[in-house]
């Protein structure tokens, strides 16, 4: 596995709730702490990934074999979750991605 992806997923860890409110602040905030270079690189694997059009299974299997500790219930949803991610990498690497703030609890 990609060792640039492990290392993002790891950022989704059991309190990864406390950086956001939802899921697109959390991956805002995990994103905007990351240097454009590694956001850059996750934006391709991610690119490269959903081309290669990867069953709904294949795609959840990816995440489950990561080092996070948060997964989505619905299989189905992880191609939009990954399209997100990616989208929101680009937007950093493009300079667009302001760094969130801190959460007040961490």
């Amino acid at each position: 596995m990609n060792i640039d992806w492990r290392e993002f997923c790891g950022r989704f860890h059991q309190d990864a709730d406390i950086l956001g409110d939802s899921w697109e602040e959390i991956v805002a905030f995990v994103v905007s702490y990351r240097s454009r270079e590694n956001a850059l690189k996750i934006r391709d694997f991610l690119d490269d990934l959903l081309a290669r059009d990867l069953s709904d299974q294949e795609l959840m299997d990816i995440w489950l074999e990561s080092p996070a500790d948060v997964y989505h219930i619905d299989k189905e949803s992880y191609r939009n979750f990954y399209t997100m991610i990616r989208d929101t990498a680009d937007r950093h690497v493009q300079g667009l991605l302001p760094r969130s703030p801190l959460p007040k609890d961490v």
